[in-house]
């Protein structure tokens, strides 16, 4: 079969191959139904069209710098799910799903995706494997959580590569929206400004550049991040560490000796990057990688039979010197530098990164103050979308609170933070926030002021699957809170409460010696030493409450 008839789905399958299973959820069989339902609208709509030039014309977006398509996929019973995938020609494979989703599809010889909203393509099986990266599916499972607005709540759940690209004869125009496939015999000419030969190499496709006037390197067209990268080992050595090494030549128009060439550098700041890190990749030859930034600035068409590619300008050039300001500061890395790029450019593209610089200096900085560190928090904040602002803030409170003597840092960054609890996505943070607080008013002796945050992390206690440690260490404050105030009845309730919580780890606990406590991640050792004090504090502290509540009250606090 013809390599497009693999990916070309069938116009007649039928609502039977995706839907209508036994025990299927009524809400997922509905929204199969409905997407296939619209599928085949189309299809009756547009089958003229499509017959006549098998051309698949599929609507792609860029989402937080990532180039992406969101659709369904069925498994080998015919359920449904939902999900959106990466489009990316540095992945050299086909189809590469999250090992949940892979383990999901239970091995059917044909993989049958549909696009939004109306592309249906068949993958072979043996074209699609699972992706055991745990950073590649943590990044999949933070652009589901975070964005899932603008990927119609469908999750992150693979990428499609060059391997899938390469079955096809491929028109992207980002600017437009699209991604236009057609069968790879057509033969007409590539209409583009620019046309190069291009080398495939480990599936990916490679051209040589000519850049800083008379150098000649390698570059990678990629697209799996938004930047387009630079070795910065070049870049030094040209004496650019920042990486302004123009002019960098795409090409010349059609190809004509003394016509004016595309010059890259004066439309994008290369991003600098150490190339040797991505050896393992097979991208530590390239002087430059593209990313989604250089792809939105052009139309691409690529003729994989005769190895051609072309690019035509979709953009006005406007250079981003708030970038390359960065990529400056970034040298220096300073807390002073990162401070005064904020303050030139506060709504740059790269501020969130350069609060979290400056964030990062700050707690790295011995003498800095409660003032600098909340300060820098506030960039944080207001660099982030509002529905991450409190979430963003709460991880560094939760790394200031491992400094000694920060407590009122802690204090003070976490009423920052409790400022945007109505916008978070995580509303969970809100109360493991108010412990935290709490704990840092305890080491002060407010034991007034512990004590209400300690209420109100107590008023939603929290799945104990997931955050036991954090249900104990609310039960066993309050009880601390209760006893230092002299109320002994609450204490003594509080500290059965968490002793009843404990049961289930108490032996894995205590068989946790000093030396692999040592050895543990700061947080992780935080936890599992406050829950070996936890057991000696109850221990301690119902022995001796027993001796102060009358023999009545104890009888209905135990019963």
């Amino acid at each position: 079969m013809h390599p497009v008839g693999y990916y070309m789905l069938d116009k007649y399958v039928s609502f039977a191959a995706y839907g209508g299973t036994v025990g299927m959820g009524v809400m997922r069989r509905c929204t199969a139904i409905l997407a296939l339902a619209a599928v085949a609208l189309f299809l009756v709509g547009e089958s003229a069209r499509a017959q006549a030039t098998g051309d698949l014309v599929i609507p792609v977006r860029v989402v937080d710098g990532h180039l992406m398509v969101v659709g369904f996929i069925a498994n080998r019973a015919g359920d449904v799910n939902d999900l959106s995938l990466e489009v990316s020609f540095e992945d050299s494979g086909v189809l590469t799903l999250h090992g949940d989703q892979h383990g999901w599809l239970d091995s059917p010889a044909i993989v049958k995706v549909t696009l939004k909203p109306d592309v249906p393509l068949t993958i072979p099986g043996n074209e699609v494997r699972a992706d055991s990266r745990q950073d590649r599916q943590q990044w999949q499972n933070a652009m589901t959580r975070l964005h899932s607005n603008q990927l119609d709540e469908h999750k992150v759940k693979g990428t499609l590569g060059a391997g899938f690209l390469r079955k096809y004869r491929v028109v992207l125009d980002v600017a437009a929206g699209t991604l236009t496939l057609s069968p790879p015999e057509v033969a007409a000419p590539l209409q583009a400004e620019v046309v190069r030969d291009f080398e495939l190499r480990l599936g990916r496709l490679w051209l040589s550049m000519d850049y800083a006037d008379s150098r000649s390197g390698d570059l990678l067209l990629g697209g799996d991040a938004y930047d387009t990268f630079i070795d910065s080992a070049v870049a030094r050595k040209l004496g650019k560490p920042a990486g302004n090494v123009g002019p960098v030549w795409l090409g010349l128009l059609a190809q004509s000796g003394g016509a004016q060439g595309i010059d890259l550098a004066q439309q994008m700041a290369f991003r600098p990057r150490d190339m040797g890190q991505d050896a393992d990749k097979g991208n530590d030859a390239a002087v430059f990688i593209t990313g989604v930034n250089f792809l939105q600035g052009f139309r691409v068409e690529v003729d994989w039979t005769d190895s051609k590619i072309g690019f035509t300008r979709t953009t006005r050039p406007e250079y981003p010197q708030a970038d390359f300001a960065f990529f400056q500061a970034q040298l220096d890395g300073g807390a002073a530098t990162m401070q005064a790029y904020l303050e030139q450019y506060p709504d740059a593209r790269l501020s969130p990164d350069a609060a979290r610089s400056l964030m990062a200096a700050r707690l790295e900085q011995p003498d800095a103050s409660d003032d600098e560190l909340i300060a820098a928090m506030q960039w944080v904040a207001d660099t982030s979308p509002p529905e991450r602002r409190m979430e963003n803030c709460v991880e560094y409170v939760k790394r200031i609170r491992l400094m000694p003597g920060r407590e009122q840092a802690v204090v003070l960054g976490g009423k920052l933070a409790l400022q945007y609890s109505r916008e978070a996505i995580t509303v969970q943070d809100t109360y493991r926030l108010h412990n935290i607080i709490g704990e840092a008013y305890m080491a002060q002796d407010q034991v007034t002021e512990a004590w209400k945050h300690f209420l109100s992390a107590a008023f939603m206690p929290l799945d104990d699957r997931t955050d036991l440690p954090h249900n104990i260490a609310v039960n066993v404050n309050l009880a601390r809170a209760y006893d230092r105030m002299g109320r002994n009845t609450r204490a003594y309730s509080r500290y059965l409460r968490a002793q009843e919580m404990l049961i289930p780890i108490k032996d894995q606990v205590e068989g946790i010696d000093d030396a692999t406590v040592n050895d543990m991640p700061a947080a992780q050792r935080a936890e599992v030493q406050m829950l070996k004090q936890a057991l000696i504090d109850i221990k301690e502290a119902v022995g001796r409450l027993q001796q102060q509540i009358p023999a009545e009250e104890l009888e209905l606090l135990e019963g």
